[in-house]
């Protein structure tokens, strides 16, 4: 399915942000979106197969984000002034929501809601989250 995918990718939607995704060898094909990814991909015999996958990655890192964020919030209490510390982090976490949430919408709306969309929007999120889980992880 990846090289057929690859395939059409090539002749018809080169451009297509989704194509990027399969088609240009890069560093983020070396680091796998999430744990099982590549291998639910490998294995997808449908574009409803591989939004399956990207999905999957999504919730992984969602996941991971909301534990971080409550991680995060708990850091907020070494502060010098702890209440202020999360209300900003509040703050920041609602507006990347919103980001977010818009860039889903306007990457929909610029693809035409087109198939190929639900693949180039699932990476967007599940990069996006994955992003802001790494961000907030504290240590």
């Amino acid at each position: 399915m990846q090289k057929l995918l690859k395939s059409l990718c090539a002749l018809l939607f080169l451009g297509h942000p989704a194509c990027v995704v399969l088609c240009v060898p890069d560093a983020r094909a070396e680091e796998e979106l999430a744990p099982g990814f590549h291998a639910c991909t490998e294995k997808a015999q449908s574009t409803a197969d591989n939004v399956e996958c990207y999905n999957a990655a999504y919730t992984y890192w969602d996941t991971a984000l909301n534990a971080n964020f409550k991680k995060a919030q708990s850091a907020c209490a070494e502060a010098s002034d702890a209440k202020e510390c999360r209300a900003k982090l509040l703050k920041a976490q609602r507006l990347w929501i919103q980001y977010k949430e818009a860039m889903v919408d306007a990457l929909y709306a610029m693809g035409g809601g087109g198939t190929m969309d639900q693949l180039t929007v699932g990476d967007f999120a599940a990069r996006e989250t994955k992003k802001q889980a790494q961000l907030l992880a504290t240590e």
